[in-house]
């Protein structure tokens, strides 16, 4: 996770990073800081299909906390 937070800092629209790092947040049930960078992800990637779903999840799973 580390290493994700210091590609997404120095290439913030690096958008394969944030939908990773956002991934891996996921599934440490961290769902507001996975919500955030998997939000950016679809900012930067409006296509790809992945991180809006990835978001949907989080979103769910922070909804239901």
């Amino acid at each position: 996770i580390g290493s994700l937070r210091a590609a997404v800092a120095c290439e913030p629209d690096h958008a394969r990073a944030h939908t990773a790092l956002g991934k891996l947040l996921l599934e440490d049930k961290a769902f507001t800081a996975a919500t955030r960078h998997l939000q950016t992800a679809v900012k930067f990637a409006p296509g790809d299909p992945q991180p809006r779903k990835l978001l949907e999840q989080a979103r769910r799973a922070r909804d239901q906390r």
